[in-house]
């Protein structure tokens, strides 16, 4: 359970209880009049946001034993609600327990019918509490709380009356078989310091079991085990006044050692034992709930809420591990490329000292030579492949629906008079290296129209116009197209035909590029 503060509903008040570490304490009290609905009105105002329950301990409670027949699930849901319906059709605070098999009819299955039949004890609370949106968890009854409570202090007998002192005048009685609740009353009673309080409980236990009997719940032969919460002194006068019956058979429990079987809360007052309906809550959810549908509905709002902020909260603290591995990789390998860093050094330091260790290189004349002339040959006669690529661009941009698939390059070299070279004598220097000479350089250009639409006379002339552009706006002396959009396969069904079919819609071409080598002392340097 979430909540900590109970709204503990009584005849004639409403008593705030707050849960502290190990303990129970009434707080404020509301009475069920104008006054005390202002009042609750304005405390509510304040802490609205409190997770809350409340539970209801008034004598106007019934209860009402009856039988349904095998059904399923559903079938059975729907027999209770109708049952419910028709017992007390005037308050909407009711519960159907479905109590398992008969044991007087096997065919028959036991069923408890319980309601809160005077639903304006509940209503003027439950209409504040609405109105300022508080988050409560649920609206629980005190008799059926009782068989969570008696099977966790004690182990109970088959025909069992568990009773305690609550609101200082009041006495509850809550009647189990097996375990499970069968009846429950709530009566007036002296005060427990009251000389003759021992004689008072013990009359009222005998009316409770002629009430039983009468109503066939407990036979007049059965055996009666009453569990009481008392200290020693209450019980010693109870026992004074007992006058005896094989029938009945009394059992003391001290209020401490109920607190403790609870979660060790602190031993409650001995006319106030409601705490220990309270300090159940706490220990276990309970499974019954009068609350009907809507009223929990700002709890479950604040759960999801919760839910949410603790899902983005593991998802923060998820982010935040990552992160945290995240950087340490990081700082590891921010070490790793120092080492490399430093093991470059290292390494640079290392060649530059063994450099210098080693005697320069000497060449003689002819080899410097040969040397400087092939730099100053390839520096003069290097070709403006990226200026023309550049021009070729700029072309092509002004056609965008042609793109060039394929550029290849070709060098014709000059030819020289003599192709044979002399033969070096014994003791000559080795002769100079021949190095061809660059006459011209061709390029052929592979490309497609897309979109073609299968006119063949636009596309011969969109060819054309990009011919006549590439002669006007590049270094190329002629331009030629050598292929137009025609599909010339030997496996088209006619010589020539239109490349458009299938799903391609393209027409292919082909030009042919070429550009003469002037002497660099003519050459316009513009790359």
């Amino acid at each position: 359970m979430t909540a900590r503060r109970f709204l503990l509903v009584t005849q004639d008040e409403l008593v705030v209880w707050l849960a502290g570490h190990r303990r129970l304490a009434a707080t404020v009290r509301f009475p069920s009049s104008d006054e005390g609905f202002r009042q609750f009105s304005a405390y509510i105002k304040r802490t609205a946001s409190q997770p809350s329950c409340m539970v209801v301990d008034v004598i106007e409670e019934e209860f009402a034993a009856d039988t349904v027949p095998k059904l399923a699930s559903r079938d059975r849901k729907a027999l209770i609600e109708r049952r419910l319906s028709r017992k007390f059709s005037r308050t909407p605070y009711r519960i159907g327990l479905y109590q398992g098999r008969s044991s007087r009819n096997s065919d028959e299955y036991e069923l408890l019918l319980c309601s809160v039949s005077n639903h304006e004890l509940l209503d003027p609370w439950l209409r504040t509490v609405a109105s300022y949106k508080v988050p409560l968890e649920g609206i629980y009854s005190v008799p059926l709380l009782a068989p969570a409570l008696l099977s966790r202090i004690t182990e109970p007998a088959l025909n069992s009356l568990f009773l305690t002192q609550h609101q200082h005048t009041r006495l509850r009685q809550v009647f189990l078989r097996d375990g499970v609740l069968k009846s429950a009353r709530l009566s007036q009673s002296p005060e427990t310091n009251d000389a003759d309080y021992g004689e008072f409980l013990l009359n009222e236990i005998q009316r409770s079991r002629r009430y039983l009997e009468r109503t066939r719940i407990l036979s007049s032969v059965d055996s009666l085990d009453v569990y009481f919460v008392a200290d020693k002194d209450l019980a010693d006068r109870v026992l004074a006044s007992d006058r005896g019956n094989a029938a009945l058979q009394l059992h003391f429990i001290e209020p401490l050692r109920a607190a403790k079987s609870l979660g060790n809360f602190q031993a409650p007052a001995a006319d106030r034992m409601e705490s220990l309906y309270l300090a159940s809550i706490l220990a276990r959810r309970p499974k019954y709930d009068y609350a009907v549908q809507g009223e929990r509905r700002y709890s479950q709002l604040s759960k999801v809420r919760h839910a949410y902020l603790a899902l983005a909260t593991s998802v923060a603290v998820a982010c935040a591990a990552f992160a945290s591995f995240y950087l340490v990789d990081a700082l590891y390998l921010r070490d790793a490329s120092d080492g490399i860093e430093s093991q470059i050094r290292r390494m640079a330091e290392t060649f530059r000292r063994d450099n210098e260790s080693f005697l320069p290189i000497r060449a003689d004349s002819h080899e410097m030579k040969v040397a400087v002339d092939t730099g100053d040959y390839i520096l003069q006669n290097r070709l403006p492949v990226p200026w023309v690529l550049h021009q070729l661009g700029n072309v092509l941009g002004d056609f965008p629906a042609i793109q060039v698939d394929d550029l290849e390059w070709q060098t014709d070299f000059v030819q020289s008079a003599s192709r044979e070279t002399p033969r070096a004598r014994p003791g000559d220097p080795p002769p100079p290296v021949t190095i061809p000479r660059i006459a011209a350089v061709s390029a052929d250009m592979r490309g497609r129209i897309f979109e073609f639409d299968g006119d063949l006379r636009a596309a011969f002339a969109q060819v054309d116009d990009l011919v006549a552009a590439l002669k006007a706006q590049t270094a190329f002396e002629t331009v030629v197209a050598v292929e137009y959009p025609l599909d010339a396969r030997p496996q088209a069904a006619l010589s020539g035909e239109v490349a458009s079919g299938g799903s391609e819609r393209m027409a292919r071409f082909r030009l042919r590029m070429t550009m003469n080598v002037v002497p660099p002392e003519s050459r316009r340097e513009t790359w």
